[in-house]
């Protein structure tokens, strides 16, 4: 997979993406693309340059996705963050599955153990606790 990536980084698009990344140009926008195209060039990006990668996507169902490509392509599974999910009944019939996800996520965020990761834009807004906390 690594060829594969190699030759992406070649195309003038990823190039210039690259190059953007580099020069501190960020946030970098990839548009106009399939969804499987998204996953090539941007992990061509992520090796190319070397650094953290964060990928927004519209919601879950493409946060899951995008993390299965990018887990394919780089052989390391992105860190998912996802939205909150809202529900209207009693504390006690729901999950904490959210909460032990997402602060699994920002654990891993804030240790420096996220080379990649895939977010909804609801779940980057979302208020939480400062990185010392969460380490």
């Amino acid at each position: 997979m690594d060829a594969f990536l190699k030759t992406l980084q070649t195309l003038p698009e990823a190039s210039e993406l690259i190059a953007r990344v580099e020069n501190g140009g960020c946030p970098a926008v990839l548009t106009g693309t399939a969804p499987v195209q998204r996953a090539c060039i941007g992990a061509a990006v992520a090796a190319g340059t070397g650094r953290p990668a964060v990928f927004l996507c519209a919601d879950e169902r493409e946060v899951r996705q995008l993390a299965g490509d990018l887990q394919s392509l780089t052989g390391q599974e992105p860190v998912t963050l996802l939205a909150r999910e809202w529900q209207f009944r009693p504390n006690a019939v729901s999950s904490r599955e959210w909460e032990r996800s997402r602060l699994a996520a920002l654990h891993q965020m804030a240790a420096g153990n996220a080379p990649v990761v895939v977010a909804t834009v609801d779940a980057l807004l979302a208020r939480t606790m400062p990185p010392n906390a969460i380490r």
